[in-house]
């Protein structure tokens, strides 16, 4: 990891897909994501399973990790029937063009459900944007979001935050980064703790 942002490695990224049974399916699906949706993916994945590797005590990790992973991989499935212009529009959505994107995780959740992934897929993909203030899509609370949503939802933050998106041109120092996690009341704090030793200590 650099000082502000995950590197893609593509050998780290093949070899995680040779863990996965149904190799096909899941290619089939990332080729069908625009290349930003697709990189922010397979970082996504990546971070994931290193996030595991140094915290595997985190509640249970481990025990299911392969669909965590998998879970992040899958979690943009649903940008997929979200129209080009927005998804790659330079700059703030209107309102409706949001309420438009927000139908992603809908989405993604039922093309995911009719190829019968594991429950923990699906849970991150319906609920990766819920926020523990109840200001998330669903507008679910803190009790209510999967356990591996709310570490879902902190890598999906990372992530956005630290690379080059086409509706930001802001790239997040290491610092603003943390700053940024630890300051948001809609992230599982005790998670954002344990993430943020991760980036820290495993930053190069």
């Amino acid at each position: 990891m650099n000082s502000h942002a995950y590197e893609l490695n593509v050998d780290n990224f093949l070899i995680l897909m040779n863990r996965f049974r149904n190799k096909e399916l899941i290619l089939n699906i990332l080729n069908r994501f625009n290349k930003e949706t697709r990189l922010h993916s397979v970082r996504a994945a990546l971070i994931m399973d290193e996030y595991i590797n140094v915290s595997p005590s985190l509640f249970g990790f481990k025990e299911n990790k392969d669909a965590y992973v998998l879970g992040m991989l899958l979690h943009d499935t649903g940008k997929i029937y979200v129209p080009k212009n927005i998804l790659e529009k330079n700059g703030r959505l209107t309102e409706n063009e949001m309420k438009i994107m927000k139908k992603h995780t809908d989405y993604g959740y039922n093309e995911l459900k009719l190829i019968g992934v594991d429950e923990t897929i699906l849970d991150i993909a319906k609920y990766h944007h819920e926020r523990l203030d109840g200001r998330g899509y669903y507008g679910l609370t803190k009790e209510e979001i999967p356990e591996i949503s709310k570490v879902a939802a902190i890598i999906d933050v990372y992530d956005a935050i630290t690379q080059q998106r086409c509706y930001k041109e802001e790239i997040f120092s290491l610092e603003k980064t943390i700053i940024t996690l630890s300051k948001d009341n809609g992230l599982d704090q005790e998670y954002c703790e344990s993430f943020i030793d991760f980036i820290t200590n495993n930053n190069t």
